[in-house]
């Protein structure tokens, strides 16, 4: 969990920083000190991207500070495919990416984990290793849309039109 708090304040000096740059670059382009139009643009450029950084890197990982002290995080239980040591981040079978303590306990690729992560920003709290993975995290649950109940009569009411006598 420390390295959550670590990243938190990472993110709000780079947030920081970008503020204070962008103050400056505004207060630089007065009109008479503007030399090469091209700067003009600088400001809506760095403010593009702290709008992006904050939405992105330290908006979910704010609102998630929020959640820990009630104890609201997510548990589920998933296939790990790939793990990226030197990022800190778990790959599931879905394709979502999970980001962890890379100085604590070091999940292994090719196993299910239950894991506990906070909802917004996918930072796991703690993982445990369990026998056999859910049917919906290998993907071997079928397509929704492909499977169709026979028992159905067409102008049941499950298709919407009322089933009159």
């Amino acid at each position: 969990m420390n390295w959550f708090w670590l990243r938190l304040v990472l993110d709000l000096l780079v947030t920081l920083g970008l503020f204070i740059l962008l103050g400056a670059v505004v207060r630089r382009l007065r009109p008479k000190r503007v030399k090469h139009g091209i700067t003009l643009f600088a400001p809506t450029l760095i403010a593009l991207l702290l709008i992006i950084w904050v939405a992105v890197m330290t908006g979910p990982k704010l609102l998630d500070a929020l959640r820990i002290p009630a104890h609201s995080e997510t548990v589920r239980t998933v296939h790990i495919v790939e793990v990226e040591r030197y990022q800190a981040r778990l790959r599931a079978s879905d394709g979502q990416s999970f980001r962890y303590d890379p100085f604590g306990p070091q999940p292994e690729t090719g196993q299910s984990y239950s894991l506990r992560f906070l909802p917004l920003s996918y930072y796991v709290i703690s993982f445990e290793r369990v026998e056999a993975p859910l049917e919906q995290d290998r993907n071997l649950s079928p397509d929704p849309q492909s499977v169709t109940d026979e028992s159905e009569e067409p102008g049941s009411e499950a298709d919407g039109q009322p089933n009159f006598p």
